[in-house]
């Protein structure tokens, strides 16, 4: 394994490249859940103890773990997090972000109901 610089889509990234075949299932790295954004993470973050208190309806499904995110974008370079959220898309092309005129495109699929 080895980390390279690469050009993609006009940015220079970083990334962790396989020098060699790998055999299905290899252990390519182990990243300690300490490291991520996790529901447990959220829920037991000091500065979000008063969104928890407030309103406990956000503790459930991946809300915790979205409302985590955006602290720690507000926290912008001070987050332990700045590196990775600097990496993430800056625009989304779901359907749910879509204008309501957008997803009537949708009109007859499965997708529109969602």
């Amino acid at each position: 394994m080895a980390v390279k610089n690469v050009t993609l889509d006009g940015r220079s990234q970083y990334g962790v490249f396989a020098e060699g075949e790998l055999e299905p299932f290899s252990e390519v790295a182990r990243i300690p859940i300490s490291c991520g954004i996790t529901t447990t993470s959220a829920l037991e973050h000091p500065d979000l103890k008063s969104i928890w208190e407030a309103h406990p309806n956000l503790k459930e499904g991946r809300s915790p773990m979205a409302i985590q995110l955006m602290w720690e974008k507000h926290l912008g370079s001070a987050s332990k997090f700045a590196p990775w959220i600097e990496m993430l898309p800056k625009t989304l092309g779901l359907p749910m972000m879509w204008k309501r005129s957008e997803r009537q495109l949708l009109k007859g699929t499965t997708m529109l109901d969602r």
